[in-house]
Order: structure tokens, then sequence, then C-alpha cells
């Protein structure tokens, strides 16, 4: 697919999931408690002073949650994949036939202080469960997608990018491990 096409696929993938999203779906599990967060009943996650000083200034408003999201369902025909550590709730969309991913938060593709593009986690003091999070890393490696988009950062349409940071990634939490058993 020529970057125009591919261009012009992603912005229709993000406008049918802006769509599905203003309707009132929450990304979350109904154990979670994350969507009191998004009515505006309780604080964001994590909760720390770094995210309660920073949602003054980019949290928007609440918004009812609607229907709350199961691993499983359906949106705007992306399938709905629980991914925590972010948040407990994080959830990315899959759409099987052109392999194309909306992953949120559970990555970055750009560096957050130089802008540059590059696959990152968010920083621990944005998730809940830095661990969790490398495990849903993996998870949205698994699904092998040709485009994947971000919450922050460009879409990243060379899949085997993907596969290399995951593969590194296991690699570092392998060997992190093995020296914790030594």
């Amino acid at each position: 697919m020529d970057k125009q096409k591919q261009k012009q696929a992603i912005d229709q993938v993000l406008r049918d999931m802006a769509g599905a999203m203003t309707a009132g779906l929450a990304l979350v599990g109904t154990r979670t408690g994350l969507f009191r967060a998004m009515e505006g009943k309780g604080p964001m996650l994590p909760d720390n002073f770094i995210m309660r000083l920073g949602c003054r200034a980019w949290a928007g408003p609440p918004y009812p949650v609607g229907q709350i999201l199961q691993e499983g369902d359906e949106v705007a025909g992306f399938r709905v994949v629980h991914t925590p550590g972010h948040t407990p709730g994080h959830c990315l969309f899959f759409r099987e036939h052109d392999r194309v991913a909306i992953a949120g938060d559970v990555l970055a593709n750009i560096h957050f202080l130089s802008g540059r593009p590059g696959l990152r986690q968010p920083p621990r003091y944005f998730s809940v469960d830095p661990a969790q999070n490398r495990q849903s890393i993996q998870v949205l490696a698994a699904l092998r997608p040709r485009v994947v988009c971000f919450g922050h950062g460009p879409p990243l349409t060379e899949p085997q990018m993907l596969q290399e940071y995951a593969a590194a990634l296991a690699q570092r939490e392998a060997q992190a491990l093995a020296q914790a058993n030594v």
C-alpha cells in the first residue's frame, strides 16, 4: 500500500473509533472502577502527585459512561483486547482483516522530551503497573499488527519494529529475572 493510501486508511480508522468512543463507551472493565474517573467521580490513575497536577491541564470534562467494554467485545469492527498496566482497564482495539491495532497508551511512538519517533513504554509515573504493561506489550506484539496507532506519536507502519522491540523487552525481562534468582 502506498503512503497516501495508508494515511487515508489510518485517518478513516481513527474517525471510526472517535465516533464509537463519543457514543459513551468506557474503555475499561467493570471491576476496575476506572469509569468513575471518566465520569468525574474518582481520581485518574495512577493516583500520584504528577497525575493530580497534570489532570488540571489535560483532562477533559467528565463524560457519562454508557457501556462498559469487555475483552472480546466489538467496536466499529475492532475487537477489544484488555491490555492492563498503563491503567487497570486499558484496552487496545484490533481489526483482523487488515491487522490494524489502535494501541492507546500501552506504548508510545515518540520520545516525550525530544519529540523524535521511536517506541517507548509509558513513563513509570504514568503507569499503574509497569510490569503488567510490559506483558501487555507482548500481547500487542502477538497480534502481529501491520499498522499500529498510538495515543502518542505517529502510527507505526513497519511491523518488524514492534516485533524487535517486544523481543528485546522480553529478553531484558528474562535477564532481570535470572539475575534476581541468582
